[in-house]
Formats: C-alpha cells, sequence, structure tokens
C-alpha cells in the first residue's frame, strides 16, 4: 500500500490536494485500487490491519488519521489545532500507538528569523543587527517525536531534542520508536521515554528496521 501525490510541495506539505490519494498496488499483476482518496503517507501495522496516514482537509496542515487497512473507520489523532508541522505518521505493529515527528506554534515561532521574539528583538537594534551572531537553525522548524494512543487518543511528547528532517520507524516489538535526522540515529523508549543516540544522522534520511 502506497501514498500517491501527483501535486507539489511546500516544505514538506502538498499545495493542493485534489489528487492525493493511498493506492493498494497487487504486487503480482500491478493492478491498482484506491483505498482512500485525500490521504497519503500510510504505515501499516504488522498484521495489516489498521493504517496511519495524513490527511488533508483543505491546503494547509494535515491531520494524522488511523483506519482500518480498507479505509473504513477513519479518526484524527492530532493536528492543526495543536501542532504547526507534522511528518512521518507510523503505527505501531500492533496497531495500539502512532507516532509522528511535529513541531508546536511555540517551537515555529522561536525561530531566529523575522518572526518571533527574535525578529523582534533583531529589529528594535536598527543597524547594528547586521552585526549580530544569529542562531544556527535547521531548514524546517524544530521537530520532536510524539506518539499518540489509538484507543485513548492521547498525545505526549516523547522528544525534547529540536530536530531537523526527522524520519520514524519502529522496532518490531513496539517498545522503541527508531529515527533518523540531522542530527544523529536515535532510538527512544516509549514506556521510558529514555534517548540513546545510535549513529550518525543525515539530511533527507530514511529508514526501515528489519523485523527480529
Amino acid at each position: 500500500m502506497v501514498g500517491r501525490l501527483q501535486i507539489g510541495f511546500d516544505n514538506g506539505v502538498p499545495s493542493r490536494t485534489d489528487s492525493t490519494a493511498i493506492v493498494e498496488i497487487d504486487v503480482s499483476s500491478g493492478a491498482e485500487r484506491v483505498v482512500l482518496e485525500g490521504g497519503y503517507d500510510p504505515s501499516l501495522s504488522a498484521d495489516g490491519t489498521r493504517m496511519a496516514y495524513l490527511r488533508h482537509e483543505e491546503v494547509g496542515m494535515p491531520t494524522v488519521m488511523v483506519a482500518n487497512a480498507d479505509g473504513s473507520d477513519a479518526s484524527a489523532l492530532a493536528g492543526a489545532d495543536s501542532f504547526s508541522v507534522i511528518r512521518t505518521p507510523r503505527i505501531s505493529p500492533d496497531g495500539q500507538a502512532v507516532a509522528f515527528a511535529a513541531a508546536t506554534p511555540v517551537e515555529s515561532s522561536m525561530r531566529m528569523d523575522d518572526r518571533g521574539w527574535a525578529g523582534g528583538l533583531l529589529a528594535s537594534l536598527g543597524p547594528l543587527a547586521p552585526f549580530v551572531p544569529r542562531k544556527a537553525e535547521a531548514h524546517g522548524s524544530p521537530m520532536d517525536v510524539w506518539v499518540a494512543d489509538v484507543e485513548m487518543r492521547m498525545v505526549r511528547q516523547l522528544t525534547f531534542l529540536g530536530l531537523d528532517d526527522p524520519y520514524l520507524g519502529w522496532s518490531p516489538d513496539g517498545g522503541r520508536v527508531v529515527f533518523v535526522a540531522t542530527s544523529g540515529l536515535y532510538e527512544v523508549s516509549v514506556g521510558e521515554d529514555s534517548v540513546v543516540r545510535v549513529g550518525e544522522g543525515s539530511f533527507g534520511g530514511r529508514l526501515a528496521v528489519a523485523p527480529e
């Protein structure tokens, strides 16, 4: 099952949503079947019965969704009411939780640019502003890893790292979320929220966790 996008992106967010769809492809024949219109970036539980994905109701911030693998019983877990950026929703092997990368509006406003308190401070310095050292920033809003309980609809933050370009995956036992960002390759224990850096990072990195 794949997400089909025939549209452009603006900082990871589709600029149009009329051609987004989650499509099931038969490996032997190559035949395609649209499972869900308006969704993209899907992930399946280990038994293939439940999926997480992103959906756009309209141009703007996506919503983290969960549904049965056939697209039925879809419901929202997290959206623009809490986050300014959302990426890579990944459902746990047992289908009971969804991990995703996201930034809150507060995190986005702290970027050292022409917005927020930092931008205002620099503007107040007038002609001296160009000589003030600026904070090195990522190419996008700093994000962290969050996890949502599918049944309880409770969302909690797992990391406090301010990650650039994170991409997530689950360990086969569902006890850890593994993620790569520009600053490193990490794993975080879902039960203890303990983060360990286990390798080098990568810009635009992707990962897949092999089954045990």
